[in-house]
């Protein structure tokens, strides 16, 4: 039986990938973090008790004093930016390279008074 050349690409693609650049799009970002990425993963980016026992977890680890700077690299809807800061940590940004989520944690932000 042979092996049609959509087979045999796929075979190539399912093994060691040597440049994975050529497979995927550099801006493949951009069509994942957005409101479908809080629809399909919104049970845990989106539930308050998760997100307090992450933060409780990353505070006991670090120790952090309540004016030490916080940077949140990839921060989404600032989830955790948003919970350290409701803890009195005065010095907490966030980033991330998703316009929606970001504007989604200014509207949270908003919403506190913040």
């Amino acid at each position: 039986m042979q092996k049609s050349k959509a087979n045999k690409k796929l075979i190539e693609v399912l093994g060691p990938v040597d440049d994975l650049e050529s497979y995927v799009k550099a801006d493949w970002w951009r069509n994942l973090f957005n409101a479908n990425y809080l629809r399909t993963d919104g049970d845990l980016v989106e539930d308050e008790d998760i997100t307090k026992k992450e933060i409780d977890i990353f505070l006991a680890a670090l120790n952090l004093s309540r004016d030490s700077f916080i940077l949140d690299l990839c921060c989404g809807q600032g989830r955790h930016a948003l919970e350290i800061a409701k803890r009195g940590y005065s010095h907490v940004a966030g980033v991330d390279r998703s316009h929606y989520l970001i504007a989604r944690a200014r509207k949270i932000n908003k919403s506190l008074g913040w």
